[in-house]
Order: structure tokens, then sequence, then C-alpha cells
């Protein structure tokens, strides 16, 4: 089946149309447009006129700059701010991406989310989706609720990643978690539009990121949250990796009870190796 053009939609914008792939695509406004509107930390225009907003950046430019060199990600941060708006220093696509680079190369979540940004619709900096999606999954990994969007919209788009609908709906749900409000409406539109099956596994994609500690820093009573989901869902599969997370869990018998009857739902509906494994587990721990 061929799948129609999907169109990236970025943060801070309204996004309209449907999700599914086989229906017509969305239409988003500018990208640009939309990063236009990134807060610039301490230097709001709601606090200083235009004037002395200015005038201050200027003032403090250079110790800003020393502090930058020296290697102070927020002085970083700043500075990116700066060029990025034109406040208080000539606006310059391209050294705000070099210093939110250098911000972003020390681990700053901000920073790598902005690097994404720039990679992603190329200012200041050669467009690279593929790089962009990195310094995303960077960022997203120690929380940032906005680059976990971010990456949603790539695997749903394509963008430096193959389409994905259920890794799509599972980093827009955990970006809705963290709190971003244009995630919060992906995630309203998917679950009244994909397919059941596709958001049970995308709540299993979560449990799998949380088990393995690769995409999300590992934690597996997170593990055991999204494996929830997916069994209340009535999917063996996840109904047996909850077990087993009960088994590698606490391993009190409060645990391993609940463990046995999960296994022992899946075992009467099917022939489930890993199932009959689990009871076995149990009983040769003289848990059944």
């Amino acid at each position: 089946m061929n799948r129609p053009k999907r169109i990236f939609f970025v943060s801070f914008v309204v996004w309209a149309g449907p999700l599914i792939a086989s229906e017509a695509p969305r239409k988003v406004l500018d990208p640009q447009m939309a990063l236009r509107n990134v807060p610039l930390g301490e230097f709001q225009p709601s606090a200083y006129t235009q004037d002395n907003l200015n005038q201050r950046m200027a003032q403090d430019t250079a110790q800003l700059l020393a502090q930058a060199e020296s290697g102070d990600a927020a002085a970083q941060m700043k500075l990116a701010r700066a060029y990025e708006s034109g406040l208080g220093v000539p606006k310059d696509d391209q050294l705000a991406a070099r210093w939110y680079r250098r911000a972003a190369e020390q681990g700053d979540p901000e920073a790598e989310n902005a690097l994404g940004e720039k990679y992603l619709i190329g200012e200041g900096i050669e467009r690279d989706k593929e790089e962009a999606t990195k310094w995303f999954r960077k960022s997203a990994r120690q929380g940032n609720a906005t680059a976990m969007y971010h990456l949603g919209a790539a695997y749903y788009n394509g963008d430096g990643v193959g389409i994905d609908d259920s890794l799509s709906y599972a980093w827009f749900r955990l970006a809705k978690e963290a709190g971003n409000q244009n995630a919060a409406d992906a995630v309203q539109r998917a679950e009244s539009e994909l397919k059941p099956q596709t958001i049970t596994s995308g709540f299993e994609r979560i449990a799998e990121m949380y088990e393995k500690g690769d995409s999300l820093p590992g934690n597996q009573a997170e593990a055991a949250r999204w494996w929830s989901f997916a069994a209340a869902r009535g999917d063996y599969d996840a109904q047996v990796a909850l077990a087993v997370n009960k088994l590698n869990g606490q391993g009190n018998a409060q645990e391993y009870s609940e463990a046995r009857h999960l296994c022992e739902e899946v075992a009467k509906q099917r022939q489930e190796p890993r199932a009959e494994y689990c009871l076995g587990y149990l009983s040769a721990w003289s848990w059944c």
C-alpha cells in the first residue's frame, strides 16, 4: 500500500489532520516560525524593554563570552539564545548553532534538543535529519519533553529514522507524561485513530526501553507499569513480560503470587512456552 507523504509537525504549532498513514496528510505551520517562539531564558521581553535588553546584553557580552569559552554550559546556552534571537548581539544562526553544540556536548538536555532542531530545519548548520534524531534521543533520555515529542514526530514522518507508528505513539505518550501539550494533543488524536494493537505495541515499546535502559534510563518499576498497561489490554506477550518483571523484582511472596496468576492465565488461553517456563520456574522455587 502506498503511504501518502507525511508532513513534519514541530513543537509550538497547532496540529491538525489525521494520524493514520492511509488518510490525508496533516497541514502544519512553518517550523521556522514555530522555533522563533522558543523562550530565551532570563532575557524575557516581558521583563525588559527592547532597548534595555539590548543594552544589558551588550554590557554583559564580554563576560558571558568568557564564561562560555571557559566551559560554562549555562553561559553557552545564554549566548546561543542571544545569537539566535539577536538580543544584545547581531543575530547569527551559525554562532547560535555553534554554542548550542558546545553546551550539548556537555550533556545539557535543552542544548541537545535545540541542536537537534537546528539540524532538523537546517538553520545555521547543514540540514541532517539523522543527526537531529541523534540529539533528540540524547535529550529525551534525560527527560526533555520537547525532544520526546520531536522523536514521536520523527518516527511518524520517517525523518532520520524509519516510519514506526507504535514507536511514534510511544514517544508521544512519554512526551505527554513529561508535560508537553502538543504531545497531549497528538496522543488524543492517535488513540482515536490508530489501531488498538498499535497502541498496545506502543506501551510495550516504552516498557522495553525502561527495561533495557538504552533510550530511557533503566527503571524496572516503570517497565512494570507500562507492561501492565499493555497486559490490561489483553496482550499475552505483555502479561508474560509483566510476570517475568515481577519475578525479577523484589522477590517477595506477593510478587510471585501475581506472577503465577499472570502465567496461569496465559497458559490457559494458548500454548505459550514462556508462560510454561514461568510456571516451571515458580514451581522449582516452591512458590506455586
